[in-house]
């Protein structure tokens, strides 16, 4: 996560995937995630927040434990 939110604090690690047939317009808002891929290479971000709304097209699938 690149902030706070409802999810879990920023820093939060997730597992997830993508897949879509769109293509975002504009990406004036603040980044949700940065992503990077399985063997750890920089993706750069997605998903957007404005606000308390947020949205992705990213699919979590888990989440890394803090222990």
């Amino acid at each position: 996560m690149t902030a706070d939110g409802p999810l879990g604090g920023v820093g939060k690690f997730f597992r997830g995937h993508e897949f879509h047939y769109a293509r975002v317009v504009n990406e004036s808002d603040d980044p949700l995630f940065d992503c990077e891929s399985a063997r750890g290479e920089p993706l750069g971000s997605a998903g957007l927040r404005k606000g308390r709304v947020m949205g992705s097209f990213v699919h979590l699938i888990d989440v890394e434990d803090d222990d």
